[in-house]
């Protein structure tokens, strides 16, 4: 019996000991995973490591290029981490490329509280200031910037946004505590994170450096608003990154900005348009504003204050005054300034000292384009109209363009883009959008969404539309289709400029203007000594094709001929301004050429 025991005893040693080793044998097994490293699809070499612990880094050699770094993935879109444990099999990639100087110029654009991203207005703007500074002999550029929180920017080559570097070639958006300091958002063209913007989660001083390595440049063909247009909007590189470093905090901000527009006769018809082609661009105490002026145009600039997004009119005015001795030879007058020539006019004002300095480059013309309207209206989708006829801007002259019997809906939005002259889907490039900012008009549209700074036109009365856009001043007007021109007079002898008649809430006939045989509109009309007693100046100007007697096209001063008898043109020629002013009491018949846009007016003998 005990011989028995010791047997059984025996072998369930023997058992147990094979067990161990064998359970020690599977968890050996289990405990190593394997790690190839690979050049395209050739093995390199593979390491075993231990699960929990971490890859080996090395340089791998290859003749004529360069290493750049080790990749996850086979496209090499994603970075491998060294410093991630090993839980499985792995494969890792080598990144190699040929060295090419990069002689591109890069720049950050965007927007945002400082004023380096405020100058850059989404990158419609880039000065000197703006670009990086490229490391000799290194494809290495480098920027030291003040950002603050909600900031957003991306590095391009130019003003179109060209090989955008943005949130996704940051090497990291988190600082060494864990904390994120950047995330991404948004963007133009390519919509993946290499393409998005990046913002700012945490003010600071920050220096980026960004490396390149253009060789390596490729284009993302299979991005569904791809073309060989634009292509560049959807240049990528696998190997390109951005690194930064937080100095310490930003700059303290002003809490009042203060904005400089421009303000003229046919520039805005003497409204105040806030948009980007009438805004300064501001570096410190300087502001600029690069604009095409023709001969004859007077103008001036007026003040915004912005305190905490809100803004407010400015009682400061940048006049003739204001110019220094030299760009005085630029201008005539003693008040606002009126343009001697045409051409391109760069204004620079030092706002510390009320100085106002301008260039002109006369050999620049006006810029003309191709016009579309663009939007989500009808059955058309963002970008759905290009390049069709039906949708494109007809050349009326005199710098305006008209698009006729467009079919909006309420709540659907649009802008008008433009592109190069003579633009195809396979060649060209856009330009410009313009959108509700570029607006004068009745409450038929709106902002789309003040708010989220989206100023797309977003319609508010259903209906077909004639869309008409003043290539020079960049001004958009728009009137319900069908209508015949009908022209009236609209001043100061109507209480607050008001022409609406109060029983059919339509513009009165009273003021009027009737077709004669002469196929000019005219009307005749009795100004009194009280209209223009003392400063009750009477003033006056016409607006074309009005259905609420605020929208259509307003026609002034700046319009006035040399036809009338005895010059009495020059009776209603203001000192500033583009009303029709008068001082002189009198009956006067007022006619208008609608064809040639020119008023004149003649003294009727009682």
């Amino acid at each position: 019996m005990k011989k028995l025991k010791w047997l059984v005893l025996a072998v369930v040693l023997v058992f147990g000991v094979s067990a161990f080793a064998s359970c020690e044998s599977t968890k050996t097994q289990e405990d190593s995973f394997t790690v190839t490293y690979y050049d395209g699809k050739v093995a390199l070499k593979t390491e075993n490591v231990k699960s929990g612990e971490k890859a080996v880094e090395w340089t791998p050699a290859k003749e004529g290029q360069t290493f750049v770094d080790w990749f996850a993935t086979p496209t090499k879109s994603i970075r491998y981490n060294f410093t991630s444990a090993v839980t499985k099999d792995i494969s890792i990639f080598a990144g190699f490329s040929v060295y090419k100087e990069d002689t591109r110029n890069w720049a950050i654009v965007g927007s945002g509280k400082g004023d380096l991203l405020i100058a850059s207005n989404w990158g419609k703007v880039i000065m000197d200031q703006h670009k990086l500074t490229k490391t000799k002999d290194k494809n290495e550029y480098k920027i030291t910037i003040d950002l603050y929180k909600d900031d957003e920017f991306q590095f391009v080559i130019n003003t179109d946004w060209h090989d955008k570097r943005g949130y996704g070639y940051l090497e990291t958006n988190k600082d060494g505590s864990g904390a994120e300091i950047f995330t991404g958002t948004g963007g133009l063209g390519e919509t993946a994170a290499k393409g998005q913007n990046t913002k700012v989660v945490l003010s600071g001083n920050y220096t980026f450096t960004l490396h390149t390595f253009p060789d390596d440049d490729y284009y993302n063909t299979s991005d569904a608003n791809y073309s060989e247009a634009n292509k560049e909007l959807y240049n990528i590189n696998p190997y390109d990154t951005i690194s930064w470093i937080r100095n310490g905090d930003a700059a303290k901000l002003e809490s009042v900005q203060t904005e400089y527009y421009i303000k003229g006769a046919q520039i805005t018809q003497w409204g105040d348009l806030y948009n980007d082609y009438t805004k300064m661009s501001k570096l410190l105490n300087e502001y600029t504003l690069k604009v095409y002026l023709k001969a004859g145009d007077e103008v001036m600039f007026t003040s915004l204050l912005v305190t905490d997004g809100v803004s407010t009119t400015g009682s400061e005015y940048i006049r003739y005054s204001n110019l220094d001795d030299e760009s005085k030879a630029l201008f005539e007058g003693t008040s606002n300034m009126k343009a001697k020539a045409d051409g391109e006019y760069t204004f620079k004002y030092d706002s510390s000292k009320k100085l106002l300095s301008v260039n002109l480059d006369s050999t620049v013309k006006m810029l003309q384009a191709d016009y579309y309207i663009d939007g989500n209206f009808g059955n058309h989708k963002w970008n759905d109209t290009f390049y069709n006829s039906n949708y494109k801007f007809t050349e009326q002259g005199k710098d305006v363009y008209i698009l006729k019997n467009i079919d909006l809906d309420a709540g659907k939005e649009f802008v008008i883009q433009s592109f190069s002259k003579g633009a195809t889907a396979d060649s060209g490039s856009k330009l410009a959008k313009y959108d509700f900012n570029y607006y004068r008009g009745d409450v038929s549209f709106e902002a789309s969404n003040k708010a989220s700074s989206n100023y797309n036109f977003k319609v508010i009365n259903a209906g077909k539309y004639d869309i008409s856009f003043n290539e020079y001043s960049k001004i958009i007007t728009l009137t319900k289709s069908g209508l015949e021109d009908t022209v009236h007079i609209k001043g100061s002898f109507a209480a607050s400029w008001n022409i609406i008649d109060p029983i059919t809430n339509l513009p009165s006939d009273n003021y009027k203007l009737t077709l004669n045989s002469e196929g000019l509109y005219e009307i005749t009309m009795i100004i009194t000594a009280d209209m223009v007693a003392g400063d009750a100046t009477w003033q006056a100007g016409l607006i074309i094709n009005t259905t609420t007697g605020n929208d259509g096209t307003f026609i002034g001063a700046d319009k006035l001929g040399s036809e009338a008898a005895n010059n009495v043109n020059k009776l209603f020629k203001p000192e500033t301004g583009n009303n029709l002013t008068c001082k002189t009491a009198g009956t006067y018949k007022i006619t208008f050429d609608l064809e040639n846009e020119t008023i004149n007016i003649y003294q009727v003998n009682a």
